[in-house]
């Protein structure tokens, strides 16, 4: 049996988080480690719960909040979680910003979609295949 993906949640809206948790309650493959409000990309120092995918919701209705979650996906994938951000709406320039955020994937914010879910799973098979290339570069550096 795999282990079940686990997921932190971020976002502003309550009500957002709270229809994400639910949905991701629901299904047996995915164990919700937090449900936070989004905060400065300092904030998340004292605060780090075993994530293998972070859910970003941003609403980016300016260039500072738009700057703010760059700047948190940035923070979130340096600690080797998969971020997925959901965005009511992402053009391709807020697209492109967020990968080389480092983001695995930017998407339209929709609760209900076996796209998320799939994108999720996508997020997880590359996010664990990168920490075990991580730890196999560690050990033959250790070797040499």
């Amino acid at each position: 049996m795999t282990p079940a993906i686990r997921l932190l949640i971020i976002g502003e809206h309550p009500a957002v988080r709270e229809a994400l948790a639910t949905r991701f309650r629901s299904l047996p493959q995915f164990v919700v480690t937090g449900v936070i409000p989004r905060p400065t990309a300092g904030a998340l120092d004292d605060w780090s719960p075993a994530a293998d995918v972070v859910l970003l919701s941003v609403a980016n209705r300016n260039d500072l909040e738009l700057d703010q979650a760059l700047a948190l996906t940035r923070q979130l994938a340096a600690r080797g979680a998969a971020v997925i951000v959901l965005a009511p709406i992402a053009g391709e320039l807020e697209q492109r910003l967020y990968r080389e955020a480092g983001a695995f994937r930017c998407l339209q914010q929709n609760v209900n979609t076996p796209e998320l879910i799939e994108v999720i799973g996508q997020a997880h098979v590359e996010q664990a295949s990168g920490l075990r290339e991580a730890i196999q570069r560690i050990a033959q550096q250790g070797r040499m």
